[in-house]
């Protein structure tokens, strides 16, 4: 322990902190990314627009999918989430 009695960290701690560490170049990489995908988000009137079609269309193919032996059991749920997310951007984002 040290002083403010937090444990020290142990050697396996310091060469797994090694292991994860990024460099300044990853770090510039990393911020370009974020920085240029912000100007590919979906404003929340084209949200709005595109939303009710992108639910039937979703919708459709869940319920197609849902009887394809193989492909429902990952298929299936991975749709519903995203029509359980996009619903409730939907409901938060989009004029009533």
């Amino acid at each position: 322990m040290n002083d403010n009695n937090t444990p020290r960290p142990s050697a396996h701690d310091d060469a797994l902190a090694d292991s994860l560490s990024v460099s300044p170049a990853q770090i510039a990489e990393l911020t370009s990314i974020i920085a240029a995908s912000k100007d590919q988000l979906m404003a929340p009137t084209e949200f709005c627009e595109v939303w009710p079609k992108v639910q039937n269309g979703l919708s459709t193919l869940k319920d197609v999918l849902q009887v394809v032996p193989g492909i429902s059991g990952l298929v299936v749920p991975a749709i519903v989430i995203v029509l359980t997310a996009g619903s409730a951007a939907a409901s938060h984002y989009c004029p009533k």
